[in-house]
């Protein structure tokens, strides 16, 4: 199992951070709904079914490189703004953070902590219109060793649940 990019310092911002910082990248991971209700001033808008796909009967696979270049590029990521993910579901932007990283991009991309809730919990502004976006150039760097394969997953379950079990008995 290769294990993805080791901890930064900055690899998890908060609001109070990222509201001093106006000129990176900022991407609600959502659906088209909630993003219309309401996201960050200057959010950026990714479907997260444009960074997910099922294959073979298994949800939530990566799709390929073109697919994944493309949704970034629609969303106006280029090649070295600093980003900053987000969601109303932590998994949503985790998974999106996952994927930038598996592109190559993980170095500068980073989770706002607490996500939206935390953002709107603090009185932080929201915004419903939508900030025109230029598509960006955006080219990954891929990094294989950031996936594991469903065989691999299924080994690793079953040896934590097997540990699980050896330390119950103690």
């Amino acid at each position: 199992l290769a294990l993805a990019q080791s901890t930064r310092k900055d690899m998890i911002v908060s609001p109070e951070w990222l509201a001093a910082h106006p000129d990176v990248v900022v991407l609600d991971i959502a659906n088209r709904d909630s993003f219309a209700k309401g996201h960050i001033p200057g959010a950026r808008f990714v479907d997260l079914q444009s960074i997910v796909t099922e294959r073979d009967g298994t949800p939530n696979e990566v799709p390929d490189t073109a697919t994944l270049e493309s949704a970034f590029r629609a969303a106006g990521v280029g090649d070295h703004e600093r980003i900053v993910v987000y969601s109303r579901d932590p998994l949503f932007a985790a998974r999106a953070w996952f994927t930038l990283d598996y592109l190559g991009q993980g170095h500068r991309t980073s989770y706002l902590d607490g996500g939206f809730a935390r953002w709107t919990d603090e009185g932080r502004p929201v915004a419903t219109e939508v900030t025109p976006v230029k598509p960006a150039a955006f080219r990954a760097s891929v990094r294989a060793k950031a996936l594991t394969n469903l065989d691999e997953m299924r080994s690793l379950v079953k040896w934590r649940n097997e540990l699980a079990s050896d330390l119950a008995m103690i």
